[in-house]
């Protein structure tokens, strides 16, 4: 495969190669009107060197840049290791136990487990440890913080949280879920989702919200098939 590298960057070629013109210089395109050679921020999303307007199919939002997954589990840490602005429980009517509310930024689900269960479930699905789990293993320290960048964890009382990049159907989410007491029905869970950044694939953050709640589902035994 034919491959143009251009501002330090591979890019593959498939089908008609054509020049145009754009607010900074020419450009090559594809005969389907693909831009090769626009580059977007990989932190912000924005255009860097073309015209949005002239090339709308190459924008992207900070949420969908493909390179900003590093960064979206930075702020996964620190949203991990501060906790919600709030863990939501009154006005949340679910249809069956596979649904789903919007709420305070988040989306939160439930689960018919107490937390502690739920939590175990969605750690042992997503390849998350506690530290304590880590050491037990005779992880180094360092290992065990370099762990934590990539899947942060951590556990307050009977609320659990825990974050990382996951695999969903369309392509990476990259998130923060925790686990709390239903304050309502004794012995069961809140799952509470906060979306960070996302594949373009997903098109929107309702739609990787969504994603990430089913794998939530999966998670836990009870998927929307069901």
């Amino acid at each position: 495969m034919d491959v143009l590298k251009k501002m330090g960057v591979v890019l593959p070629l498939s089908g008609t190669v054509l020049l145009g013109g754009c607010a900074s210089g020419q450009h090559i395109t594809t005969s389907d009107g693909t831009c090769l050679t626009c580059m977007n921020n990989p932190f912000t999303g924005k255009a860097v060197n073309y015209d949005p307007n002239q090339h709308p199919e190459s924008a992207v939002t900070a949420s969908q840049s493909v390179s900003s997954h590093s960064n979206f589990r930075m702020e996964a840490v620190e949203i991990v290791n501060r906790g919600f602005k709030s863990l939501p429980q009154d006005n949340l009517r679910f249809r069956d136990r596979t649904d789903f509310v919007h709420t305070d930024g988040i989306i939160v689900g439930e689960a018919i487990w107490a937390p502690s269960i739920t939590a175990l479930k969605l750690k042992q699905f997503f390849g998350v440890k506690s530290p304590e789990e880590m050491r037990a293993q005779g992880m180094a320290q360092e290992q065990i913080r370099q762990a934590l960048q990539d899947k942060p964890y951590r556990q307050a009382g009977d609320t659990y949280y825990m974050g990382g990049t996951f695999n969903g159907a369309a392509g990476p989410i990259t998130g923060v879920i925790a686990v709390y007491p239903n304050a309502h029905e004794r012995n069961r869970s809140l799952i509470g989702i906060e979306v960070i950044g996302y594949d373009k694939a997903y098109a929107d953050t309702k739609k990787a919200q969504a994603g990430l709640h089913n794998l939530v589902l999966q998670a836990i035994n009870y998927n929307k098939s069901n």
